[in-house]
């Protein structure tokens, strides 16, 4: 599977997980794109074989983006159970 579609995947379960579960606030659904952009930008920065850190992941982004577009490890935290 593609990274683009990956991504895609990702924006669609983040999307239907929202619908039920505010991690992702529904009238910043026009900025989600640049959000995205941003993180694969982020992606690039990255040392490919580090491990690195959301805190506060709450969405995923940027995590997840970068869980994708690398081999690096990110782990995610998270307070909030629900997210």
């Amino acid at each position: 599977m593609s990274d683009k579609l990956k991504i895609n995947q990702f924006i669609d379960l983040l999307k239907e997980y929202n619908e039920t579960t505010n991690i992702y606030s529904k009238s910043s659904y026009d900025v989600l794109d640049y959000h995205v952009k941003d993180s694969q930008n982020l992606a690039s920065l990255l040392s490919e074989h580090g491990i690195h850190v959301d805190l506060g992941s709450g969405s995923g982004l940027p995590a997840i983006i970068l869980a994708i577009l690398t081999k690096s490890k990110i782990i995610c935290v998270e307070s909030k159970q629900k997210k």
